[in-house]
């Protein structure tokens, strides 16, 4: 997948950073800071590169379109609704 693929989830930096500060004897706090850290730095990322917003199709209705922030989860899995 390209550099500027607006697809990706995860960029190198992110997952240096996630292997750096990662246990998993973290409290369920200390990982949610962690969560909240790699989405402000993917949004950092998206916003110097310039890579726009993801495309997705609604699973309800099929309907296509941008969203404008794209949410981080451990499975890497973004749902739109109607």
């Amino acid at each position: 997948m390209a550099a500027g693929d607006p697809q990706r989830v995860w960029f190198p930096e992110m997952l240096a950073r996630l292997r750096c500060e990662w246990n998993s004897h973290m409290s369920f706090p200390a990982l949610i800071e962690l969560r909240n850290k790699l989405d402000a730095m993917l949004e950092r990322i998206r916003s110097e590169r310039h890579i726009a917003s993801p495309v997705f199709r609604c699973p309800s209705c099929g309907a296509i379109g941008c969203r404008g922030k794209m949410i981080m989860s451990g499975f890497s899995k973004v749902e739109m609704s109607c």
